[in-house]
């Protein structure tokens, strides 16, 4: 469900912090200019949560909340686990839930692959995010492709091969939303790590997730090319080129003949195609979910 945040906090005593036997924090000087920090800070090696307290009385905090519970990012967090790793950072950062303003967060779920290939294998079948179009993500110490992103200004959509970037030995399908400006989540109440108890909260940012992933363009290989008409062959033909997707798209600044086409294309994998793959991820997703909240 709810995986990492970033976290801000107004503080009464730096000192006591800084003091605390708990946790070992680190001063120092910036490397380039020789000044001394206007922080000290603490990294968690277990959680790889970082943790930064500002001498003018401020805390800031980075960590995924299923590794600060379960010490791994490939559990998804049930409700009431959710809510005992709520209390438990905010205990370690002595501080009060309500306390705590998300800057930001991440949203998102561990699928297992029902489909009949394996969840690198989905990836390469994204085309677009609307007219948007997908990056490769890569893993940090191979550069070897794990999934795809798509970068928007307040958020950033990303689907990749767990199995890939942690190393499993099963297969496993992440899908997330990683928000960078709340603003995008307005319509919520969510402003601090409280907020996060509500499951009327919960379920809108499951909404947001369903949302996203019914925006999303699928390639099929299943397709009859045999069955279909010549103008709808030839749509199906050029839109697996993203290269010709790219020039569609550059042709006309308002974009017409390619969401023209963007919608013709998705009608034909709707009606043609055999593995279905955004109904069966929508249905994945929302069950999931909703498992999740009442467990």
């Amino acid at each position: 469900m709810i995986c990492y945040t970033s976290l801000f906090a107004i503080i009464q005593d730096y000192k006591e912090y800084l003091s605390s036997n708990e946790v070992d924090y680190i001063e120092g000087i910036a490397h380039q200019s020789k000044k001394p920090l206007e922080y000290f800070w603490h990294y968690n090696k277990n959680t790889h949560g970082e943790t930064r307290i500002g001498y003018n009385q401020w805390l800031s905090h980075k960590v995924s909340l299923a590794k600060h519970f379960y010490h791994n990012n490939y559990w998804d967090l049930t409700y009431s686990d959710l809510g005992c790793a709520i209390y438990d950072l905010a205990d370690s950062l002595k501080l009060r839930p309500n306390e705590l303003k998300i800057r930001s967060i991440e949203m998102g779920l561990n699928l297992p692959m029902t489909l009949d290939f394996d969840a690198l294998k989905l990836t390469t079948m994204m085309l677009n995010f609307k007219n948007r179009f997908f990056e490769d993500m890569t893993k940090s110490n191979t550069k070897t492709s794990v999934g795809k992103e798509c970068l928007l200004q307040e958020y950033i959509i990303k689907m990749y091969s767990k199995t890939k970037e942690a190393d499993l030995d099963w297969e496993l399908l992440r899908y997330e939303i990683r928000v960078k400006k709340m603003n995008y989540l307005q319509n919520s109440t969510i402003r601090t790590l409280e907020d996060l108890l509500d499951k009327r909260n919960l379920l809108y940012l499951k909404d947001k997730l369903v949302e996203n992933l019914e925006e999303i363009v699928f390639f099929d290989n299943t397709v009859p090319i045999s069955e279909l008409k010549s103008s709808e062959r030839e749509i199906y033909m050029n839109w697996q080129s993203e290269f010709y997707r790219k020039e569609l798209f550059e042709a006309d600044s308002r974009h017409r003949k390619f969401n023209y086409q963007k919608q013709k294309f998705e009608e034909i994998i709707e009606k043609h195609g055999e593995h279905k793959i955004k109904p069966t991820l929508i249905n994945q997703v929302s069950e999931t979910w909703q498992n999740l909240l009442e467990s």
